[in-house]
């Protein structure tokens, strides 16, 4: 069995695989995610499900780009649980999974002339997307403005672009998107995280070093907020 976490939004998703069939996929909005609360969610759907944890034999992470807090939250989780059970850790880039989802849900089939474009929130008016045909990244994972993000598709001169994602709502009301097709996929579900690890798990072996160095994808630099009390001075 495969486990999958997601916390890259401000959705927590997680997902149990056995093989191809999905045992259980959990969703719920939190603010900002705590281990101990991951850890609660996880041992309470194993429960439900009939399932021992020691029956995990692989575990995927988000690992963004997306909220700085939720993944570096959710990879710290993910890092203690593999260590504990012995078992790889595989990063899975959101991007890639909100894709992916997309698919299974919609049943969409690879078009040459197709683009799918899965865009996620970001900071200080941006979002974080990437472009893809089928499930193949064409692009590096980026952060721009709605009129940037225009910009970067016009040079693919693609007959359909799908836009998916939980960042919908401002982007439709953008004219030089307008004709885009959008299909709202709000998170990756935590089994999809599951999955796109499986396809790395095989010959993976338990690898602590491997895991400690795993980091998330950081588009931008994270914010971190100066104390108003202490200012560094040089």
């Amino acid at each position: 069995m495969i486990l999958g976490i997601d916390t890259s939004t401000a959705v927590i998703n997680i997902g149990l695989i056995d093989n191809e069939k999905v045992i259980f996929d959990y969703t719920c909005k939190r603010k900002e995610p705590h281990c101990e609360e991951l850890l609660l969610l996880l041992h309470e759907n194993l429960k439900l499900h009939a399932v021992d944890i020691k029956q995990v034999k692989g575990v995927g992470i988000s690992i963004g780009p997306g909220s700085f807090t939720g993944l570096r939250t959710g990879l710290a989780f993910a890092k203690g649980l593999a260590v504990g059970l012995e078992v790889p850790l595989i990063g899975v880039p959101t991007l890639d999974a909100v894709v992916t989802t997309l698919i299974f849900e919609k049943n969409l089939e690879s078009k040459e002339n197709t683009l799918i474009i899965p865009v996620i929130l970001a900071v200080r008016g941006e979002f974080y997307y990437a472009v893809y045909r089928g499930e193949k990244l064409l692009t590096d994972y980026m952060a721009d403005l709605p009129k940037d993000i225009a910009k970067t598709l016009e040079k693919f001169h693609a007959k359909k672009i799908i836009i998916t994602g939980n960042a919908l709502d401002y982007l439709k009301e953008n004219s030089e998107l307008d004709s885009c097709e959008f299909y709202n996929i709000y998170f990756p579900k935590g089994s999809i995280i599951a999955k796109l690890a499986g396809k790395n798990l095989i010959n993976k072996r338990f690898n602590p070093k491997e895991i400690a160095t795993l980091e998330p994808i950081y588009i931008h630099p994270p914010r971190i907020k100066q104390s108003k009390k202490f200012k560094i001075v040089n």
